[in-house]
Order: C-alpha cells, then structure tokens, then sequence
C-alpha cells in the first residue's frame, strides 16, 4: 500500500478545506430549517384583484339574491286622491292622502320563485281621510279614517320608463269611532303604475280595492310621486 506523498496530502487537505467552508452556509440552512436560497423557491406574487372585486358594486343595483329585504333600492312615496265608498257606508266620496315604502325582495324573487330580477316587493302604506255618513239617526255621523296596509307587489312589465305592478295586501281600517262602522282587517287588491319621470324619481297611480264583509269595499284611486333611495 503506496501513501500518499507531502505534497499530494496538502492539495487534498486544501480541496476539503474549500469544500467545508463553502458547505458551511447550506448546513446552517438545514439546521435552521431554511432554505437554501430565496432565489431557489418560486416567487409567489399577491393575487390581482379581479374586474368585480376591484370596482365595488354601485348603489342601487340588483343584488344576487339571499337578502330578504334589499334595502338599499327602497323607494318612499307619497300620494294623494279620493276615497269612494259603496253604498252601504251611505257617504259620498273623500279626499285622502299617505305615506308609502316599498323594497324589492331578493331572497322570494331569486331564490324562492327563481327569477332573474327581483320582481317581487314588499310595501308599507298608510293613508289618512275622512267620512261622512247621510244618515240623521246616527250618534256619530262623521269621523277622520285610517287605514295601514301590508303587503307583496310583484312587477309584470318594467323597462327604463315605465313599470306595472299587481298589489295584494292585509289592510287595518280605523273607522273613528263613527256609528256602526268597525275597525277590522280586510283584504286589499290594487293595481300600481309608474312613470320614471328622472332618476330615482317618478309619478306613480295606485287604484286599490279593500274589501270588507258583506260586499263591503272602499275604492281608493291615488296619485302621487315616489323617491328611490
């Protein structure tokens, strides 16, 4: 077995000595759980935004369904017009005047019924008139009236003009203590028009029927003038 010569022995130990100081880093690494070089990992860069989520949504445009009430689109109304009454109310007709709010209905539009857009709505209305009965046996003859209806339209036609609803509501008559009239709840069927006169606003007419017992009914015809929020 030959050994290795002086010189021989030196140029090996020299080799080695390189090969441990530059492995030195990379074992340092391993230890650290590191990793060798942030240029051996791949580059990850944060993710872009897409179109949508980098414009946000405008106010007032149809939402995607789940809400139940979209609030954001409500609209507040306000009209006025004549209350006739049939003939067992033995009064003529009178004037009236009220309060409107509706919000379309997401949730029942889309996800109920599957609609595209949200056709149906929800709508609170008040109206405040009088009465006047011609009958002279009567302790009370005249009276002021109120009446709160609750209820569900759903749109059967609407373009950037005009939009047509049909109108289904419980309705709670005040009858101001006049003689022989009862407060009570009552069924109300309406038919509801409006024109978009300018944005977010528009002249609106309403034809009700609230229906009492007996063939009972008061005929309500409104105009008025809506505001979308």
């Amino acid at each position: 077995m030959s050994r290795c010569n002086q010189k021989t022995f030196r140029m090996s130990l020299a080799v080695l000595t390189l090969a441990a100081i530059g492995a030195a880093p990379a074992w340092a690494q391993d230890a650290l759980g590191l990793p060798r070089s942030l240029s051996q990992e791949p580059k990850t860069e944060p993710a872009k935004p897409t179109q949508e989520q980098a414009q946000p949504k405008p106010q007032g445009q149809e939402t995607s369904g789940s809400e139940f009430l979209d609030l954001h689109r409500a609209e507040l109304g306000v009209h006025v017009g004549v209350l006739a009454f049939a003939s067992d109310y033995e009064s003529s007709a009178q004037f009236g005047g009220g309060v409107l709010l509706r919000a379309p209905m997401p949730w029942f539009s889309r996800d109920v019924c599957g609609m595209e857009k949200d056709n149906f709505g929800l709508f609170l209305d008040l109206t405040v008139a009088s009465i006047k009965r011609d009958i002279d046996i009567l302790e009370k003859k005249s009276g002021t009236l109120l009446f709160v209806a609750l209820g569900m339209d759903c749109n059967f036609y609407e373009d950037e003009t005009f939009r047509f609803q049909a109108q289904l509501a419980i309705q709670y008559g005040y009858f101001g203590g006049v003689t022989d009239l009862h407060n009570g709840f009552a069924p109300l069927i309406g038919l509801a028009g409006r024109i978009n006169v300018d944005k977010g606003i528009g002249i609106t007419f309403n034809p009700q029927f609230g229906l009492g017992d007996s063939g009972d009914f008061v005929f309500f015809l409104n105009v008025g003038a809506q505001i979308d929020f």
